[in-house]
């Protein structure tokens, strides 16, 4: 029991050190295909005012517009990336935007080809969102209950997507967050009106509602909000799921 113990420790670190780059290896191609398009279109915009200069035709300007755009695009891309997958080696604690934050870990979902055309994300943001803070700990919060949504959205209805709402709100020395999707429900929540869901029996690694879940996906998030001493509640029918998350500011930050 010791043993098998040690082994599920070892298997759960490596995962949560792995996920970040989990969330960009299973979206290689949707990252290949928008770099590609960025590239391209530079490419053809230089070409575009070579052949006018060798013409001897005065130049566009709205090609040097384009170049800009492209660059831009790239500088954007590759921050986003490196923003995600450099979480494990940041500090403990630094200062982070989580609109920024959001938005990281919503981007593998959004170049993904299996979902980008199928799912609508939609967030507000209420109140000042700069907080202290753990970058790996909101990014693997946030990334599993994206992934959840989308999964759950993907697998109804022969995969026909939907919508994944998040609310993220700042009111005095609290943060309320909430994640919703109209996909399949979580069963084990139907009906259910705890205050709490972070000490529920029907979470657990090798316990999921989903064909082939394996249960990481809701206990990495339990974990994320109990060392923020934080609470989750989760509201869920046949059609739909809501999970509220309040966290508490950190005192550097109140």
């Amino acid at each position: 029991h010791d043993e098998t113990r040690r082994l599920m420790e070892n298997a759960e670190a490596q995962e949560v050190l792995n996920r970040p780059y989990v969330a960009f290896g299973r979206n290689t191609a949707g990252l290949v295909h928008d770099f590609r398009n960025d590239i391209n279109s530079m490419s053809l915009a230089l070409q575009t005012l070579m052949l006018t200069r060798r013409g001897g035709l005065p130049l566009d300007f709205r090609d040097m517009d384009q170049i800009g755009r492209s660059i831009a695009n790239l500088r954007y891309r590759i921050a986003m990336v490196e923003f995600v997958t450099s979480a494990s080696r940041a500090g403990a604690s630094e200062t982070l935007d989580l609109r920024q934050v959001l938005e990281s870990a919503l981007y593998p979902f959004r170049i993904s080809p299996e979902i980008r055309n199928r799912i609508d994300f939609r967030c507000d943001f209420i109140g000042g969102l700069s907080v202290t803070g753990n970058r790996l700990r909101y990014l693997e919060l946030f990334e599993n209950i994206i992934r959840n949504s989308c999964e759950a959205l993907i697998d109804r209805d022969e995969g026909r997507g939907g919508a994944v709402e998040v609310v993220l709100a700042r009111y005095g020395d609290w943060l309320e967050m909430e994640f919703r999707d109209d996909g399949d429900g979580i069963p084990a929540c139907f009906g259910c009106s705890r205050f709490t869901c972070l000490d529920s029996e029907h979470f657990a690694i090798g316990r999921s509602s989903k064909k082939y879940g394996n249960g990481f996906g809701m206990i990495n998030v339990f974990r994320a909000v109990r060392a923020m001493d934080g609470r989750l509640r989760i509201k869920s029918a046949p059609t739909g799921t809501s999970i509220a998350i309040s966290l508490p500011v950190p005192a550097a930050d109140v």
